[in-house]
């Protein structure tokens, strides 16, 4: 996980994984109450680790075996799960005043 960026303080998996699913909220270090905000690029990894992945791995599997439709979908499923619980190690947070700064 990504250390908070003003005291070094490591973020929770938790802390990531909620801050992902509920829409990129920022992520506020337990320590010294910085906050900090996803990257651009890691909201495209969430697009690649996860979006994409989905419906090729279903489709893959789909045209190429002869499973039927529902252990199709838990195969699926189960993918998703992995790749759901695996993503908060990718992403990046940028603290907030560094943004500002940028900006002036």
């Amino acid at each position: 996980m990504q250390p908070c960026q003003h005291c070094g303080q490591r973020f929770s998996w938790k802390q990531v994984y909620y801050s992902t699913w509920a829409g990129y909220t920022p992520v506020t270090c337990s320590n010294c109450g910085t906050v900090h905000d996803i990257t651009s690029a890691s909201k495209v990894w969430v697009t690649v680790l996860f979006v994409l992945p989905i419906p090729i791995i279903g489709s893959i599997i789909m045209h190429s075996t002869s499973i039927r439709f529902g252990q199709m979908l838990l195969s699926v499923f189960v993918v998703g799960l992995i790749l759901m619980h695996v993503l908060p190690f990718f992403l990046r947070y940028t603290y907030r005043g560094q943004k500002e700064e940028a900006n002036e």
